[in-house]
C-alpha cells in the first residue's frame, strides 16, 4: 500500500513547520538566558555565603600540646593519636616546653601555658590553633577542627559535662589580636587571684570564671558579680570552688554566643572525659577523648563486658588495638584498628550522657542554693 502526498497540503505544511521551528528557537534562547541569570545570581549567592566550618581558602591550623618539659613522658599515647592525626588531616603539631622565660614569666604554670599559646599565635604562621591538654587523644581521626570553627568568633571553648565548669584544658583560638590580648591578660590572672592561707582558687580552671565575667558583667552587671567574687575569695575547697563556678555561669545563663567568645553545651564540644562512659565510644559521636595519662592505662579482664554505668576516673581503656604506628600515619590510612569490647552505639552512649545530664543539673541547684551561705558569711565580717 503506498501513500500519496498531496503537493498544496504539504507546501502549507512545511510552512507550519517553519514557524513552530522559529517560536521553538526564540523560546529556547529566551529560557537559556533566564537560566544563566538565575545561574550566576545563584553563584553569587553562594560565594557571598561563609558556610559554618568553612573558610573561602584553607586555613592554617595546628594542634598545640604544652609539656613541662616539650616531651612526651607520661602521655605518650594519647600524642601518638594527636601526631597520626595531624598527619593524615594535614594540620601541623606543636608541642612546645612550659619554660618560665623573659615573655611568659608565670610562677603558675597552669597561667603560663596560655602566655605561651598567645606567643604561638603571634609568629603568624597560623590561622587557628587548638590548643589540647597533654592526656587529650584522637579516637576518631576522619573528623576535622574545622567542624568547630565559626569564624565569627575568636575563641571556642566548650562546657566541661561533669560540672558546671568552663573546659579550661582545650580551645579554639583564632589569630586576632583580641585573641592575643585576651591570652596574655588572662595569664596575668595569675597576679589577680584570691589571697589567703588554704583557699582553693582552682588556678586556670577557675580563673578563667571570674575572667570571662569581668569582660562581659563588669559594667552592667557589677552587683551579681561581686556576689559571685564573695564565694570565689573565701573558697577553700572544690566544693566551694564549683559553687562559684555555679554562680557565674548562673548569670552567664542558657546562652553559648558571648561576643568574641563561644561556649559549645554540654556533649557538643569536640573532646569529653573517658570516664564519663567508662571508656565506651562511638565513632559517630566521639572525636577527641580527656584524662589519657600513661600511668593510668589498664588492662582489662575481669571487667568485661563494661558497663556504661560504672564510673572510674583513675583509669582508662584504650579503645585503639596497640600503639599507633607514626610511619604509617598518612592521609590514605585512616582506618585505624579499635577494640571491639570499646565500641557502642550512638544511642546507647547519648542515654547514658542524658541519665548524667539530669543528675548534674540536681547538683548545679544544690550548689546555687549555697549561695547565700558565703555571701551573708562575708557581709556580717563587714559590718
Amino acid at each position: 500500500m503506498s501513500t500519496i502526498f498531496n503537493n498544496a497540503n504539504l507546501k502549507s505544511g512545511s510552512r507550519h513547520c517553519y514557524i513552530l521551528l522559529l517560536i521553538f528557537v526564540v523560546i529556547y534562547i529566551f529560557i537559556g538566558v533566564l537560566w544563566y541569570k538565575r545561574d550566576s545570581l545563584v553563584m553569587q549567592s553562594i560565594s557571598s555565603i561563609a558556610l559554618y566550618g568553612q573558610s573561602e581558602k584553607p586555613l592554617n591550623i595546628a594542634i598545640v600540646v604544652i609539656t613541662n618539659d616539650g616531651g612526651t613522658k607520661g602521655y605518650s599515647y594519647a600524642i601518638d593519636t594527636v601526631k597520626c592525626y595531624c598527619k593524615i588531616q594535614g594540620y601541623d603539631f606543636v608541642l612546645a616546653g612550659n619554660v618560665q622565660n623573659s615573655s611568659c614569666n608565670h610562677s603558675d604554670h597552669y597561667f603560663r601555658r596560655h602566655c605561651h599559646v598567645a606567643n604561638i599565635l603571634v609568629t603568624g604562621k597560623y590561622d587557628y590553633l587548638l590548643f589540647i591538654d597533654a592526656d587529650i587523644g584522637v579516637v576518631n581521626p576522619n573528623r576535622r577542627i574545622e567542624e568547630f570553627i565559626d569564624p565569627k568568633f575568636d575563641i571556642e571553648f566548650y562546657d566541661r559535662f561533669v560540672n558546671q565548669e568552663i573546659m579550661m584544658g582545650s580551645y579554639i583560638v583564632k589569630n586576632s589580636d583580641w585573641s592575643i590580648n585576651f591570652l596574655r591578660n588572662f595569664a596575668n590572672y595569675q597576679y589577680r587571684l584570691p589571697i589567703g592561707k588554704g583557699l582553693q582558687h582552682g588556678t586556670d580552671n577557675g580563673g578563667i570564671h571570674a575572667y570571662i565575667a569581668e569582660i562581659l558583667y563588669e559594667k552592667t552587671r557589677h552587683i551579681e558579680l561581686t556576689n559571685c567574687k564573695k564565694i570565689y575569695n573565701q573558697s577553700r575547697s572544690w566544693t566551694d570552688l564549683f559553687v562559684f563556678e555555679s554562680c557565674i555561669r548562673d548569670m552567664m545563663g542558657v546562652n553559648t554566643d558571648f561576643g568574641h567568645i563561644l561556649i559549645f553545651k554540654k556533649g557538643e564540644g569536640w573532646a569529653r572525659d573517658n570516664w564519663l562512659t567508662n571508656n565506651m565510644i562511638n565513632l559517630n559521636r566521639d572525636f577527641m577523648i580527656h584524662a589519657w595519662k600513661d600511668k593510668q592505662l589498664t588492662k582489662y579482664g575481669k571487667d568485661l563486658p563494661l558497663k556504661i554505668g560504672y564510673k572510674h576516673r583513675a583509669r582508662w581503656f584504650n579503645p585503639l588495638v596497640g600503639r599507633i604506628d607514626l610511619a604509617k600515619c598518612n592521609p590514605k590510612n585512616t582506618s585505624w584498628n579499635y577494640n571491639p569490647n570499646l565500641i557502642t552505639t550512638k544511642e546507647v552512649i547519648d542515654a547514658e550522657l542524658e541519665r548524667m545530664y539530669a543528675a548534674i543539673e540536681m547538683e548545679k541547684i544544690d550548689r546555687l542554693s549555697k549561695m547565700m551561705e558565703f555571701i551573708r558569711r562575708v557581709d556580717s565580717k563587714s559590718r
